[in-house]
């Protein structure tokens, strides 16, 4: 079939996708912000109110609550994914089938992994780094069974949020993150002065949980007041298809594993290369925690584009996920930028914090660590590309690669050269050597040093090629929307459709996107400018699929009985009776019909 390309020239393409990462960033970044400071709790209160003996027991028991995590956020991550994609297709009875199976195997593996804490704490601490620090082992036993109630909350709360992420919430996202926060704090605080001094680190752990059920109570809240079309029910939950989910959800949740087991590698390796262990365990974690706590924080764009490239991915539109990789990436690295010199500035207030005044090493670990930050937000970027473009292998190479095997390598090399340095050069540095070598590899592959940027996503053929036959931007508030018809009334003709199947087809478009416009303009000329709209055709074996797309609060032009009927949908209503299917979807803010029409 010959490829006949239609290209609209109301407005640019990709406006669309520009317009809606930076619509959904602020709420993404306030949320991870405030999930990364939660993430420094528990240490910043050990070390404020028990001392550095409780911040070595933290460091030692946190790696087992993050490993059982992780391992939950397979499911998580995977049934993210897979509902996005879903989205992007117009999918929606497997979309509900989804939402069902992640929240029944969510809540199913986070009560094992409960148990398996509170039967076997001492024997996790000893693998973790406690057989060579037997005080801090014993608190840190206390503290992991007290937190490992966590593991379901968190769980259940992170599953709520990435649905309330799909559909664009994302300031629920961010108030439920700061109730998790503030109940921690507050609980913990409360719990503390009232337990007896052996188990006054067990305030932390209970904290940690009361905070995440507050998180949880807030987010069926908002599911429910947002009225998600997405309900539970045992009929949609198929086991067979778990390990599927699970296998999309490895590669990010294979990252925070591995830092979670090397954890306790990396715990082992300073106790024995110091003299006084412990204190060196507990510089490296008040450096790591405001490591953390930047690259979490600059890392929101990941967070706000995640479900966008699921969408896009399902969509199979290739420019949109390139422009949403390049805008991401812009944001995120003015952003780094920006949080090196404002937690440079407020090294003095963090040492005072993590009661290391004295302790020249903290600040320049902090230092050394700042400088990588670029580096590790290109690492997050790519993980999350390859994740929503169903490259698993990918993703598991950078996820896993660098943390489990470079860094523990590196620190065994260095440690003894360096001291500190070598530490935070290993901890920070192994994400640098690990693009440097992948590059090369590929470059004497393709026998080129320069790469572009398909090669380097690893995008596969079929969307490589896949060049959509129309692809329209429209800006809502231009009333002449005449061409999209024309348009598609010339290719389908072209393609030997039958006459009635052309036109038809093209009178729908252009009543939905007559329709789209009339409705956002009625909301006032501030949404009316606000708002674009852009329509795709991707020709499949036999059939030609139609995306539309439009970028505004949620209306669905199929629903007739809402409809005031202003104008003629007699287009609409022939072809609800002609095409293979005509589905409408309201995801990340956004309006989504997808049409499949009979070639």
């Amino acid at each position: 079939m010959e490829n006949a390309m239609l290209t609209g020239s109301l407005h640019g393409n990709n406006r669309l996708i520009r317009k809606t990462i930076l619509r959904m960033y602020p709420a993404s970044f306030a949320a991870m912000f405030t999930v990364s400071i939660a993430l420094m709790i528990d240490t910043l209160l050990a070390g404020a109110i028990i001392g550095q003996q409780a911040i070595a027991a933290v460091a030692i028991g946190l790696p087992a609550i993050g490993i059982f995590q992780a391992l939950t956020q397979t499911i998580i991550n995977g049934a993210g994914i897979k509902m996005a994609i879903f989205a992007g297709r117009g999918d929606r009875e497997s979309l509900k089938q989804t939402y069902s199976l992640g929240l029944a195997g969510t809540t199913v593996m986070g009560i094992i992994f409960v148990s398996i804490c509170l039967l076997l704490a001492p024997q996790l601490t000893n693998l973790l780094g406690g057989a060579k620090a037997p005080a801090a082992a014993t608190q840190a036993s206390i503290y992991l069974r007290a937190s490992s109630i966590c593991i379901v909350m968190g769980s259940i709360n992170t599953y709520l949020g990435k649905i309330l992420s799909l559909y664009g919430y994302q300031k629920a996202v961010f108030r439920a993150a700061v109730i998790a926060m503030l109940g921690n704090v507050v609980s913990s605080i409360l719990i503390m002065k009232v337990l007896p001094a052996d188990y006054t680190i067990a305030g932390l752990g209970i904290g940690t949980w009361c905070g995440g059920g507050l998180a949880v109570l807030s987010s069926l809240i908002e599911v429910k007041r947002r009225k998600i079309p997405l309900r539970f029910s045992f009929k949609d939950v198929h086991i067979c298809q778990l390990p599927g989910i699970a296998r999309m959800g490895i590669s990010s949740s294979g990252n925070t594993l591995a830092d979670n087991v090397v954890a306790g590698l990396v715990n082992n390796i300073i106790v024995s290369g110091f003299a006084g262990g412990t204190a060196a365990l507990s510089v490296y974690t008040a450096v790591k925690g405001v490591f953390s706590f930047a690259i979490t924080a600059v890392t929101g764009i990941t967070t706000a584009s995640a479900p966008l490239l699921g969408i896009l991915f399902g969509s199979r539109d290739k420019n949109g996920l390139l422009r949403t990789v390049k805008e991401g990436y812009k944001v995120g690295l003015v952003l780094s930028v920006v949080w090196c010199a404002i937690l440079v500035a407020a090294l003095p207030l963090l040492e005072r914090f993590y009661g290391m005044q004295a302790i020249s090493q903290f600040r320049s670990g902090v230092l050394v660590c700042m400088l990588f930050m670029p580096v590790h937000l290109l690492m997050r970027i790519f993980i999350q590309m390859f994740e929503s473009t169903e490259k698993i292998g990918m993703g598991m190479l950078y996820s896993i690669v660098p943390d489990s095997i470079i860094y523990p390598l590196l620190l065994v090399v260095l440690l003894p050269l360096l001291g500190y340095n070598g530490i935070w050069i290993s901890y920070a540095g192994n994400a640098i050597l690990f693009l440097l070598t992948l590059y090369l590899l590929r470059s004497i592959a393709s026998r080129s040093l320069r790469l572009n940027m398909d090669r380097m996503l690893c995008l596969d053929k079929s969307i490589r090629d896949n060049i959509p036959e129309l692809d329209i931007s429209i800006h809502s508030s231009n009333t002449d929307v005449t061409g999209i018809s024309t348009q598609m009334h010339e290719f389908l003709t072209q393609q030997n459709a039958s006459p009635k199947t052309a036109y038809l087809t093209a009178l729908c478009l252009e009543e939905l996107a007559a329709d789209f416009v009339a409705h956002t303009t009625l909301q006032g000329d501030k949404a009316a400018e606000q708002t674009i709209m852009d329509i795709k055709m991707f020709s499949e074996e036999n059939f030609h699929r139609i995306i539309i797309r439009n970028a505004a609060d949620a209306y669905n032009p199929l629903d007739f009985e809402l409809d005031d009927e202003t104008f003629s949908k007699v287009g609409i209503k022939m072809v609800q009776k002609l095409c293979r299917r005509i589905d409408y979807n309201y995801v990340y803010k956004m309006n989504i019909i997808t049409i499949d029409v009979n070639k």
